[in-house]
C-alpha cells in the first residue's frame, strides 16, 4: 500500500484495512506498455476528501508502478480471495460501433459470485473490480443514442474514489438483466460477509 504523488519523489506509507477497500482498478498508459508496467487505484471508504494526520491528502494509490504481477499480488492484498483474471469476460453488441466507434470493441463485462468486472481502453487499458457486497447502488441509464440502438449502460456505484466500475452500452434486456442480478448478489454478499481480517488467509477464529 505505498502511494506517492505523480510529480514527486517523495513517497509514504498509509495503511488501509482491507475492509475500507470498495473497488479497484489496474492502469496501464499506452507508454507503459513497453516495460510492462502498471499501476493500482482504489476507491476507499471514509478517505475521500479526508487528510491524514499529517495534514496531507489521503492517497488513492496502492501501487504507484509496477510489473502486472506485483499489481495482481496487491489486489490480493486488498480484496483477499480474489482472483480477478478468473472472470470471464463478455462483449458489446457490435451495433455499439455506432455509439462508440473507437472504443466499443474494448468494452467487456462480467461477474462471478465475488465481484463485478469491467475492462476498457485503447491508449490507456483499465481493469475495475468491485466486491459485489460493496456496492453501494445499481443504476441503468439509456440516453438517446442508446435508446436507439437498444443499448443501456449500467452504473455500479461504490463510495467516492477514481475507481468506475460502469458497464457501457450492453444490450438494453441484457442491461436489466445484470441490474437485477446485482442487487440481488449485493444483499447477498452482506449477508454472508465475514469480518475483514489483515492479511490473513484464515478463515477460523
Amino acid at each position: 500500500d505505498w502511494s506517492s504523488d505523480v510529480c514527486s519523489s517523495d513517497l509514504r506509507a498509509q495503511t488501509v484495512p482491507p475492509g475500507r477497500v470498495q473497488a479497484v482498478r489496474i492502469v496501464q498508459p499506452l507508454l507503459w506498455r513497453v516495460c510492462g508496467w502498471v499501476r493500482v487505484d482504489a476507491n476507499i471508504a471514509g478517505y475521500a476528501g479526508h487528510r491524514a494526520e499529517d495534514g496531507r491528502q489521503h492517497n488513492s494509490v496502492l501501487l504507484p508502478v509496477g510489473s502486472r504481477a506485483q499489481a495482481l499480488l496487491v489486489v490480493g492484498r486488498a480484496l483477499p480471495g480474489v482472483d480477478i483474471d478468473a472472470v470471464a469476460m463478455t462483449r458489446v453488441p457490435a451495433r455499439a460501433k455506432w455509439r462508440s466507434p473507437l472504443l466499443w470493441w474494448t468494452y467487456r463485462a462480467g461477474a462471478d459470485e465475488a465481484i463485478v468486472s469491467v475492462r476498457s481502453g485503447l491508449l490507456t487499458k483499465v481493469h475495475a473490480v468491485m466486491r459485489h457486497e460493496k456496492i453501494q447502488s445499481v443504476r441503468l441509464s439509456v440516453g438517446p443514442w442508446q435508446r436507439a440502438l437498444r443499448l443501456a449502460t449500467v452504473h455500479v456505484d461504490s463510495t467516492k474514489g477514481p475507481v468506475d466500475v460502469v458497464l457501457r452500452h450492453r444490450d438494453l434486456g441484457e442491461g436489466r438483466r445484470i441490474v437485477d442480478a446485482e442487487v440481488l448478489r449485493a444483499e447477498r454478499g452482506r449477508a454472508l460477509r465475514m469480518p475483514d481480517r489483515w492479511m490473513t488467509t484464515s478463515t477460523g477464529p
